[in-house]
Formats: C-alpha cells, structure tokens, sequence
C-alpha cells in the first residue's frame, strides 16, 4: 500500500512537471523577423589581379537587435528558424557586369560562419537575386550566429570582370523568432 501511495505521488509529480512546461510553452511568441545589410563594392584595380577578372573584397556588420521585437525580447528568444537568405543586386554603376565563379559570401560572428560560393559567373542586373541556399547546412550555422543576438559579419570577396565600377548588394535574412517572455 505504501508503495502505490508513493508511485501514485510520483507519477502525480511528473505529470505535473511535464504540464508545467506544456503551460510555459503556450506563453510562447512567434514572429517573423527581417534583418539586412548593403555590401558595397568598388572595384578600382586599373589592371586583372586574376585572370578570372579585377578582384574585390566588401565587409558589412547586422546587429539582430535593430529589430525593435528581437530587441524586445532579446534575452527570451528559443530559437531562430532561418526561412530565407539572399542577394539582390540594388545598384550597378554600368552594365554588363558578373561577379566570377568562385566569388564567395560569408556570415561569420567569432564561433561561426556559413560560406555559399557562386558556381558560375553572376550577372549583376539591378534586381537580380541570388539564393543563398542550405546545401551545406550553411543556416544551422547562421542559425547559432543569430541566436547570440549580437552583431555579426556579412562579406563577399571575388572578382569582375570589369574595373572601375561600384555594385551594391543587399544581403538579406528572413527568419521565424520563437520567444516565450514567461
């Protein structure tokens, strides 16, 4: 009889623990969050540095809690769920522009990176995209990254195949913020 009264007390303890984090995770908030960056280039070599092509190399920071939510819930936030990541081209002093294979985008904090290199030349046209994608599981990385909720690196490094020309692009990261303020 003793034995079941303290299974019974157990088993009613458990139950109740197991509720209480069922409860806690009601109170969770989920929104969704879009943070970006502009890598401005300038490619001023007067001759090749490759013979890929003119060589750049562009650095820009995010701070995750220039969002107004992810500030406001800075120190509650789970997790980030990265939903999208790409470039677009937003500006291109003259035409015909590419970035060569090979050129590489990096996010980096001082525990992590995610790296995508471009398989083949880009044409920069304004407007033009390119995906970021997770082949490599590059977002668990950039995941971590976010979830640090400090400012981190955006850079590009790679060639042109014309000089004396500027490019901006603007990195972009979309991602589901879940935080529970309890």
């Amino acid at each position: 009889m003793k034995t079941t009264i303290q299974a019974l007390f157990l088993v009613i303890a458990v139950a109740g623990l197991m509720s209480c984090e069922k409860l806690k995770s009601i109170a969770d908030v989920e929104f969704d969050t879009a943070m970006s960056t502009d890598l401005d280039i300038a490619v001023e070599q007067a001759t090749k540095s490759t013979p890929a092509g003119y060589s750049y190399t562009a650095k820009s920071t995010i701070d995750p809690t220039s969002d107004p939510e992810v500030k406001k819930y800075a120190d509650k936030i789970k997790k980030y769920q990265v939903t999208s990541l790409k470039v677009v081209v937003t500006g291109v002093s003259e035409s015909g522009v590419t970035l060569g294979q090979g050129t590489w985008f990096r996010i980096s904090d001082k525990s992590n990176s995610a790296q995508w290199v471009l398989p083949g030349d880009f044409d920069v046209t304004v407007g033009k995209s390119y995906t970021l994608g997770n082949e490599n599981g590059q977002w668990d990385n950039v995941q971590q990254i976010l979830g640090r909720n400090a400012e981190f690196d955006v850079a590009s490094e790679g060639t042109s195949n014309k000089n004396n020309i500027t490019i901006k692009l603007e990195v972009s990261i979309g991602a589901e913020v879940t935080a529970n303020p309890l």
